[in-house]
């Protein structure tokens, strides 16, 4: 099996998640995650010098908007994120360029990632979760 370069995935932690009226193609309710995939430094190397303790807004929390059909997801749950930009491999086994789109009327932000995505093999159904 053809695996997808993993290392532009994020692990985040979902904050909430919410029953959206739009069903899939499967007929399998659509839910909003907001998901917290850490934080994000400033480009240009910009650092906190002024030995205050506070960051200067040098970093910011990046949240998520994600669109899934997935039945475990769970507010609390450490979930990978496929971030727009990034490659996830189809069932078929074709890369699919992650972006920015409307799903159900919502716009998603990315992916969550199920095993198989992840190079797993005997996982659970659904996505990856770690509680």
């Amino acid at each position: 099996m053809t695996m997808a370069d993993i290392s532009e995935y994020k692990v985040g932690v979902i904050l909430s998640v919410e029953d959206i009226a739009a069903k899939n193609k499967g007929g399998k309710t659509l839910k909003t995650c907001l998901i917290n995939i850490g934080r994000r430094r400033r480009q240009g190397g910009g650092g906190d010098d002024d030995d205050d303790g506070d960051d200067d807004g040098d970093n910011s929390e990046t949240k998520l908007t994600v669109v899934t059909a997935a039945p475990n997801v769970r507010a609390g749950s450490r979930v990978a994120v496929a971030p727009v930009g990034s490659t996830v491999m189809t069932e078929e086994g074709e890369e699919l360029k992650i972006q920015k789109t409307a799903v159900g009327g919502v716009m998603s932000e990315g992916m969550l990632c199920d095993s198989r995505m992840l190079g797993w093999t005997g996982g659970a159904a659904g996505i990856a979760v770690q509680i």
